[in-house]
């Protein structure tokens, strides 16, 4: 799938898909839920879908979205109370937002990196004539 274009842009496609699908899911669940928790962490799944497609790009974007998705649920959910515990639980959710956004455009850095290192020794091995 890494040489064919067409599977890599279905593929990128399906994870658009499913990762906009799984955001509206957190967002529905972050204002509809009861829960006390920072439900608003689940937004790290949406930056790891996006990460799949092996573009800094995509994960930006998506990091931008759930910043914006987490901060209008708060909004809507506690935008009448006085700051407290549910603001405490936002900043966490972007906190988690930020360090899962980072470290998969340093994954994804570091990914690349390594391929074009792979191909550079592959193409020295293949000129030295070794198998």
């Amino acid at each position: 799938m890494r040489g064919d274009p067409e599977a890599r842009r279905l593929a990128a496609k399906v994870h658009t898909a499913t990762a906009i699908v799984v955001a509206l899911g957190i967002f529905a669940l972050d204002i509809l839920s009861p829960l006390q928790g920072a439900v608003a962490v689940l937004y790290t799944t949406v930056i790891l879908i996006a990460a799949r497609g092996h573009a800094g790009k995509p994960v930006y974007a998506s990091a931008a979205v759930c910043t914006f998705l987490a901060i209008v649920a708060y909004a809507i959910s506690h935008g009448g109370e006085p700051i407290a515990s549910p603001a405490m639980r936002l900043g966490v959710s972007l906190v988690a937002i930020s360090i899962t956004t980072a470290l998969m455009v340093r994954q994804i850095s570091t990914a690349a990196a390594h391929e074009r290192a792979s191909e550079r020794y592959r193409m020295i091995f293949n000129a030295a004539g070794f198998p």
